[in-house]
């Protein structure tokens, strides 16, 4: 018994000794494609960050992101807890064919304001104003939550912050979405985005409101898929590797559009390729649709419906979206307000008098990120 036991103290002692040398020696990632997240950095050492206990706080965080064997033991463990029946891990509810991401009752007044602050200061009063608030999966899919899952009102929710809003039009894709699901998957079962489908169910739902005919339907555009094994944000959490998704790109050979982007809002537009291949090879497809988030991205298009000009102010559900646009408007401005830094919106709207069109959109699992000051 106690030769037994001198052997697991032993093993014990060595696994502890060999994690500390892996750990102390090994070379350390700066990111996680698992989580899509950014792991923490060894922190700096100073009197006062330990005195207030930030040191020990962020190394604590720097161990726990760069402990060893730290994903396939995270993979263990929701396997784990897979296996025990868990229908939450973290923020994400587990649904038979897909996952959802928690959506609490986002924050009204913040967007309302912004929306208003926006329009009220832009001096073309000739501009047509637009607002689309989209619902999350859990929404057009709540047949699909798990039961105990309590799931808010999001159609009401919308409509009573668009009842808020003056613009010209306040639309709210729901209805549309609930009717096109039977037709295409309109959301991914690993990710809190939409697909390419419900974001041009959407493109022509806009369409309608803005007046602009003959939009070339889905049957007679390309299907060029991306991927078909795309695991997203909501994966990241969950990791189960059971679950998968296509992606797709829905081509208009009748339009093309040159794109050009900055990364420092009060300086020019470069060249760049908004349909970013290298992501195709990378856990993150999502972002093959404008290789990330930018301050500014600009469409020109000379091939498109309309000489009209059409500012975006968008989080990130609208990268798959903005690309139909360049279809109808020979110039579209894409501003994401995260980090579009050193003038307002509205400001910019104000310089450019060739703008004929804005519009805000956003899903409304963003309201509750901080992302909706854009005025």
């Amino acid at each position: 018994m106690k030769i037994t036991k001198s052997i697991i103290a032993i093993i014990f002692a060595v696994s502890v000794v060999l994690g500390m040398f892996v750990f102390v020696f090994s070379e350390k990632k700066t990111f996680s494609e698992n989580e899509n997240k950014n792991l923490a950095k060894f922190p700096e050492f100073t009197l006062k960050s330990l005195e207030s206990g930030d040191f020990t706080a962020d190394l604590e965080e720097y161990m726990k992101d760069h402990f060893p064997l730290r994903d396939p033991l995270m993979k263990l463990k929701t396997k784990a807890q897979l296996a025990a029946g868990y229908k939450r891990i973290g923020d994400v509810h587990i649904g038979k064919d897909r996952l959802f991401q928690q959506v609490d009752k986002p924050d009204v007044s913040s967007f309302v304001a912004s929306s208003n602050k926006l329009f009220s200061a832009i001096e073309n009063k000739d501009i047509t104003t637009s607002v689309i608030l989209l619902p999350s999966a859990s929404e057009i899919y709540e047949n699909e939550l798990p039961s105990y899952t309590e799931h808010i009102d999001e159609k009401a929710v919308i409509n009573d912050i668009l009842s808020q809003i003056d613009c010209d039009n306040a639309i709210d894709p729901t209805d549309m979405l609930l009717e096109k699901k039977a037709e295409n998957n309109l959301f991914y079962t690993t990710d809190h985005h939409w697909t390419t489908y419900a974001a041009f169910y959407t493109y022509e739902l806009f369409a309608k409101y803005a007046g602009i005919e003959n939009v070339l339907p889905l049957k007679e555009r390309e299907v060029m898929t991306l991927s078909r094994s795309f695991k997203g944000t909501l994966y990241s959490t969950v990791l189960d590797d059971s679950r998968y998704d296509t992606v797709v790109r829905l081509i208009n050979p009748k339009s093309d559009f040159k794109s050009f982007m900055t990364k420092n809002a009060t300086k020019a537009c470069e060249p760049y390729e908004f349909f970013a291949e290298e992501f195709l090879e990378m856990k993150d497809t999502y972002s093959y649709f404008g290789g990330g988030n930018f301050p500014l991205v600009v469409f020109e298009s000379e091939n498109a419906k309309t000489d009209g000009e059409i500012v975006v102010i968008k989080d990130s559900f609208a990268n798959a979206f903005v690309p139909f646009l360049a279809e109808s408007y020979k110039k579209v401005h894409i501003i994401d307000p995260r980090y579009f830094k050193g003038k307002t919106a509205s400001a910019y709207i104000n310089e450019n008098e060739n703008i004929t069109d804005v519009l805000v959109l956003y899903g409304i699992n963003s309201l509750n990120d901080g992302v909706t000051n854009f005025s």
